[in-house]
């Protein structure tokens, strides 16, 4: 039998394919649903990276770069703006 961790890993991602909401998923699979939370937030965790993506660019105007955030937000800078500006704009969303 696979180890609990291998075993959520499995669930999360046949609850991902799935459409369901957590809950639902939970109840449908006899999973307790604070073991499912605890496990989906591990596994979030672990997969997002915290830092800068080297990205390609595409043109939004001469000499002005567009970064579209995950949250909504974006922001149109000149192309020779300081990486700290970016950093810190990026901090506050």
């Amino acid at each position: 039998m696979k180890n609990r961790k291998e075993e959520m890993q499995l669930h999360l991602s046949a609850w991902r394919a799935s459409g369901m909401s957590k809950s639902a998923y939970c109840k449908a699979h006899g999973l307790a649903y604070h073991n499912f939370l605890y496990h989906y937030k591990r596994n979030e965790s672990a997969s997002s990276e915290v830092g800068f993506t080297l990205l390609s660019s595409k043109g939004c105007g001469v000499g002005k770069v567009e970064f579209h955030l995950p949250n909504g937000s974006y922001f149109l800078l000149p192309a020779d703006c300081q990486m700290e500006l970016l950093q810190k704009l990026v901090s506050l969303c």
